[in-house]
């Protein structure tokens, strides 16, 4: 077999064997390293969509955390304000049993005192 790659005048110079190996090897790689880029171009868009969706779904979720906190601020505010009307009817109450225990009291004065005067 001659020689494969020679040094001339004219520049290097190789075979046809060698020039057709290394035609088809960067024809192989070419297309090797197309379809790599059309497989990572497509697995970029599934991810891509893939974001999308998971955003929309957190943005979904964000806006029932706001409207179930802002229920639940509206029940809290409401809890209050019964709480506040079961304390004024607690004062009124305990007003309302001083006020009886006062009665009673008098009551009993006053049944103690006809009781001592002489009826005539």
């Amino acid at each position: 077999m001659g020689k494969v790659i020679e040094n001339s005048d004219r520049g290097l110079t190789i075979n046809k064997g060698l020039a057709w190996t290394i035609l088809s090897a960067l024809v192989l790689a070419g297309v090797w390293v197309g379809t790599q880029t059309a497989t990572m171009s497509g697995g970029i868009r599934e991810l891509q969509n893939d974001l999308d969706k998971v955003v929309i779904q957190v943005t979904a979720e964000a806006d029932k955390r706001d409207r179930l906190a802002a229920r639940v601020r509206s029940l809290e505010a409401k809890s209050a304000a019964r709480d506040a009307s079961y304390a004024h009817l607690s004062r009124g109450m305990q007003d309302l049993q001083s006020q009886l225990g006062e009665n009673n009291r008098l009551l009993r004065q006053l049944l103690q005192r006809a009781q001592m005067t002489p009826t005539r």
